[in-house]
């Protein structure tokens, strides 16, 4: 007796074979526990991703996918290396530049420069990353100067902190008078 198989019959074995298989594996036996058995090796835990960190990749990704939509807001700013990011502001346009990253507590510090290029003095900034509170910056961002901002993002891992999403608020400018 021969049996011959028709290539719907092959497809079919096919199938039926990759849906069974990780039926199957799931099906194994639990392994009998003896002193003369090995323990199985303990698998570190997947981490553990808060919800800030979340959000910060959502943004991230949402930036991404929605470009200039976001762009009017939030800002990517790269604490890779040098360099420096433009910001556009409510009030005109600002340089965000990452001089330093350090672990602090669950998260970590970063201290940022905020450099004014124009010639307004801004007063009443705030500044806003995701995963931190918004900071209020004391000092005025005076014309053609850099002012120094420190921020804590926690709990945060190093990727989450390698590449910021920044936006600022400015409440007032202020321009000299002519004499």
């Amino acid at each position: 007796m021969k049996i011959r198989l028709r290539v719907d019959d092959t497809r079919w074995c096919l199938v039926a074979t990759l849906l069974f298989i990780p039926i199957l594996s799931a099906c194994q036996a639990a392994p009998k526990h003896s002193e003369n058995t090995k323990a199985h090796p303990v698998t570190a835990p997947a981490p553990v991703l808060t919800l800030q960190s979340l959000e910060m990749r959502v943004a991230k990704l949402e930036k991404q996918l929605l470009g200039e939509q976001l762009t009017k807001e939030w800002h990517l700013v790269s604490c890779k290396g040098g360099g420096f990011s433009t910001v556009e502001t409510n009030n005109g346009r600002l340089l965000v530049h990452c001089e330093d990253v350090s672990p602090y507590l669950n998260g970590f510090k970063l201290k940022l420069q905020i450099g004014n290029p124009s010639t307004l003095t801004y007063l009443g900034i705030k500044l806003y990353t995701l995963g931190a509170t918004p900071t209020d910056v004391s000092q005025d961002l005076v014309p053609g100067a850099w002012t120094n901002v420190n921020v804590v993002v926690a709990p945060a891992t190093a990727s989450d902190v390698s590449e910021l999403l920044v936006k600022i608020e400015t409440n007032k400018v202020s321009l000299r008078r002519a004499h």
